[in-house]
């Protein structure tokens, strides 16, 4: 196991920099560009930054100097981290000349002030003590505490109550200027960074305009013994503290809908809003470096949005059904692996029928695998791409508000253009909503359960590459410019990327929605439909891209083939299996 290339740090360093800037986020700019400029030794930069009242539990911190350090210098108590119930375990040192590391022993506490203490022990490599000491007062993340299966409430009994059910749908696409997140390479990265504070770009260009809106929808439902909220995100994943976030602001004005009984799931497309994780690994890959001002605009429409949805209860009737639809998807592995043809997709459309007693639609949820991408790289207009041409043509011929749930995509492509395709995928919405037979009444249950998938792991070896990928995936590419070469298998600092998941199961009367944090290949979800179809559903909605990000899952048989999808596994091969037992576990709770 190799340590992060120095490069992949350097680049991080220039990004912390260039974070540190962000006029949004509280910290002067004009005090740090002068103390920098002056050429004195001084702490330029620090994660999280001074008065930041949502730092993450789970990730390392750092500090960034003006100047080298002298290594000797960072002695016992150079640099402490400490709470209110004294000092906090962790291991400290220089990642790079000008990059210290904080690494707590566990994670930790939330909604807990911190202090970050940096002393003028710390000497330059000229044996120039440190300016001034600094102090970085913060406070952790209020993370609602969910502990073990079932989480703190309990489960809802399986008893048929008469349905209510709100939704909403609000406009979130951002203002011209920020960056558009999924493609890390190509025509959307910048050779050389931007870091002037009032652009909301860094390492990708600036978006143009929007070409259609990128959305923020919520469906609540509920029957007398459970309340549930279905939030979809026109985003290309799922950032669980960006959610949390919203889910916060929603209930400090009155949501009622526990987090844990709120399932979020992106879209996937690639043209949806960047600049909106504080995940460094994310933020150099594929999203852009986090913008205060960007996360909560954005913030501030998908709560909107949750309120507005459960302002409008009233009674309705709920139905489900499914059709095959052909002809809009593919399967892109078929170059990379010997396993798979272009026909190797899942072809099953799934909706969520929701209507007012007296017929009038409300809503549709749809599950259906496919990937975001129609619009490549080149595109810098905001699209929810073909998922939203779906929707948006659905909508227009009577199916409420379209809530889109993305399947298990991690190989699927889409086929066709953008409006020949969403109208083929709107027509299929269409047919499933008018088979399914609504009921006034029913069940409807959730549970959860926290999985720790284990450390992050970067694998880049020659064998499982695939060639000519590399100048074809902006992932490898922001991977290339972290310095990881072929050969080398590096785990990730905690905190760069997720490694914790709220694996959830909304019961639906005898259908089963079961959230999937990340991208399984099509393979995994066809598992998980039929373990639930074992366990007495009727049908089965995988929904993707749900309640966090970990990037890709595939089987053991497909890692080891590579390509695109085994190399953006971050759990080793092992990891598409945890995954499907995880998604198991939650399904058999709710079973019929």
């Amino acid at each position: 196991m190799h340590p992060l290339p120095r490069l992949g740090w350097s680049l991080l360093a220039l990004a912390a920099l260039a974070a540190g800037c962000d006029p949004g986020s509280g910290r002067s700019t004009a005090s740090t560009a002068a103390a920098v400029s002056s050429g004195s030794f001084v702490v330029a930069h620090t994660t999280p930054a001074d008065g930041q009242v949502d730092a993450p539990v789970d990730a390392s911190l750092y500090v960034t100097l003006s100047h080298d350090l002298d290594p000797a210098s960072l002695v016992p108590g150079a640099v402490e981290l400490r709470s209110d119930q004294g000092l906090v375990a962790a291991s400290v040192r220089a990642v790079t000349p000008r990059v210290i590391e904080v690494d707590p022993a566990t994670h930790l506490v939330s909604a807990t002030p911190h202090l970050l203490q940096v002393t003028a022990a710390l000497q330059d490599v000229q044996g120039r003590p440190l300016a001034a000491p600094v102090a970085v007062r913060f406070t952790t993340d209020a993370v609602v505490p969910i502990v073990g299966p079932g989480g703190s409430h309990p489960l809802a009994p399986a008893l048929p109550g008469p349905y209510q059910a709100g939704v909403a749908a609000l406009d979130m696409t951002p203002r011209t200027g920020v960056p558009l997140a999924g493609y890390g390479g190509g025509a959307r990265r910048r050779l050389i960074p931007d870091i002037n504070p009032f652009d909301d770009t860094t390492l990708l260009h600036a978006s143009t305009g929007a070409r259609d809106p990128v959305m923020a929808k919520c469906l609540v439902l509920a029957n007398g013994f459970e309340r549930v909220a279905i939030v979809t995100l026109d985003a290309v994943a799922c950032d669980e503290q960006l959610v949390a976030k919203a889910w916060r602001k929603a209930q400090a004005q009155g949501f009622s809908v526990p987090l844990e009984k709120v399932l979020f799931a992106a879209s996937h497309t690639h043209s949806g809003p960047g600049a909106l994780t504080r995940r460094l690994a994310w933020q150099v890959i594929a999203v852009d470096l986090y913008r205060t001002r960007v996360a909560e605009a954005l913030c501030d429409r998908i709560a909107r949005a949750m309120l507005d949805a459960e302002a409008s209860l009233a009674p309705a009737v709920v139905g489900l059904a499914s059709t095959q639809v052909t002809g809009a998807t593919a399967n892109r592995r078929v170059g990379s692996s010997p396993n798979l043809t272009s026909a190797d997709i899942d072809p099953e459309l799934l909706v969520i029928r929701v209507d007012r007693p007296g017929g009038a639609p409300l809503a549709t949820v749809w599950n259906f695998a496919i990937h975001g991408t129609h619009f490549l790289e080149s595109n810098l207009e905001f699209s929810a791409d073909i998922m939203g041409s779906a929707s948006a043509k659905a909508e227009a011929q009577g199916a409420g508000v379209a809530l889109f749930l993305n399947g298990a995509e991690g190989d699927i492509r889409p086929t066709g253009g953008y409006d020949a395709t969403g109208q083929l995928l709107a027509d299929a919405i269409l047919l499933a909503r008018r088979q399914a037979t609504t009921r006034a009444d029913g069940v409807l249950q959730t549970t959860h359960e926290h999985v720790d998938m284990g450390p992050t792991v970067v694998e880049f070896d020659a064998v499982r590459h695939g060639g000519a990928l590399v100048g074809q995936s902006g992932i490898l590419q922001g991977m290339a410019q972290l310095g990881l070469t072929l050969g080398t298998r590096v785990r990730l600092p905690d905190g760069w990327l997720e490694r914790s998941f709220r694996y959830q199961a909304i019961r639906i009367d005898r259908s089963v929605i079961a959230s999937l944090p990340g991208e399984p290949i099509h393979e995994l979800g066809l598992a998980i439909k039929l373990l639930g179809k074992g366990q007495g559903y009727e049908h089965v909605l995988a929904a993707g891209l749900a309640n966090g990000h970990g990037s890709y899952f595939t089987t053991a048989r497909e890692y080891q083939v590579g390509g695109y999808e085994g190399l953006a596994s971050m759990f080793d091969q092992g990891g598409g299996a945890v995954l499907v037992e995880s998604a198991r576990r939650q399904m058999e709770r709710l079973k019929p």
